[in-house]
């Protein structure tokens, strides 16, 4: 990871932790407090490493549409920029099928439980953030 990375508005990044993925549009960085404002688009569910032996052709990435939902604040060393090549693919998904929205409660709850790892996964990461 970047300690300081550089991220402009409008840019999509992505969050990687364990089996999910973070998707987010840059909307401010706040480079005094090495924050980042996002917009979660999408977060992405693979199936875990153990289910993968016998996983199927159905048993896909769980997408859950973030795009109804609010705002994060997140250090930016968490941040990369995300590739076209991935990120086109889940926004053509999320237009052509019925996801779970923000303001259903189980997308809100996979949102609020990744961050929640992600912070006891990186404490001094985000205890940097604090002035």
């Amino acid at each position: 990871m970047e300690l300081h990375p550089s991220f402009d508005p409008s840019e999509i990044v992505c969050i990687e932790f364990e089996e999910t993925s973070l998707y987010s549009e840059i909307i401010q960085v706040i480079p005094s407090r090495r924050l980042c404002w996002v917009r979660p688009i999408v977060l992405r569910v693979m199936p875990l490493m153990s289910e993968m032996s016998t996983a199927t052709p159905s048993d896909a990435p769980i997408l859950y549409d973030l795009r109804q939902g609010a705002d994060l604040l997140c250090p930016s060393s968490l941040f990369r920029a995300a590739l076209d090549t991935e990120v086109i693919p889940l926004l053509v998904e999320l237009g052509e099928s019925k996801l779970q929205l923000e303001t259903d409660p189980v997308a809100r709850r996979q949102l609020q439980t990744f961050v929640y790892r992600l912070w006891q996964a990186h404490p001094q990461i985000f205890q940097e953030t604090n002035p």
